[in-house]
């Protein structure tokens, strides 16, 4: 059965096979990137330029989703940011640039497509061991690490608030 899904940093690694597979699949998918170069627009790929740190933009594309009357059946919100260096020289400045991609621009989009995403539908939350409490740790992650951390802690919330009512919310 063919589903209409929106894939985010969608133009390299897990986000790019992640939307190569989907489509190979049959479905019909909206890949969210700031760089949609190695993505080719087909009936099946809707290739989008979009920065998730950019709610006007966001904002934007959820209304043309919602004019356009697309039903979501299901959000993998995979863009992420990261930054390896230690703790110390690690900027305030620096923290928020990795917060506004994996978290605040992940909430904005799981918010502002919410009414779009069927009551059956699934987000999944691509985060990281580093976010799990009791798993290994390495130095130069504290920001992306606890970001993932951010971004488990919501998912769980999403999915108990959800519960009754769908979409249904998952991490992995």
């Amino acid at each position: 059965m063919k589903k209409t899904i929106v894939v985010t940093g969608a133009s390299k690694g897990i986000g790019l096979e992640i939307v190569r597979f989907l489509v190979a699949q049959g479905h019909i998918v909206y890949a969210l990137s700031r760089d949609i170069e190695a993505l080719e627009a087909s009936e099946k790929l809707h290739p989008i330029s979009l920065d998730l740190t950019d709610e006007e933009l966001l904002i934007k594309f959820a209304e043309q989703l919602n004019s356009d009357q697309i039903s979501i059946d299901a959000l993998i919100n995979n863009a992420g940011s990261l930054i390896n260096q230690s703790f110390s020289t690690t900027t305030k400045n620096d923290f928020e640039a990795i917060y506004r991609v994996n978290v605040f621009g992940l909430a904005s989009i799981t918010r502002l497509l919410l009414p779009l995403i069927s009551s059956k539908g699934h987000v999944v939350n691509i985060s990281s061991m580093g976010g799990i409490g009791g798993s290994a740790k390495f130095p130069g992650l504290s920001a992306y690490s606890s970001s993932k951390g951010a971004v488990n802690i919501l998912t769980e919330l999403l999915a108990e608030e959800y519960k009754e009512t769908g979409p249904f919310f998952n991490g992995l």
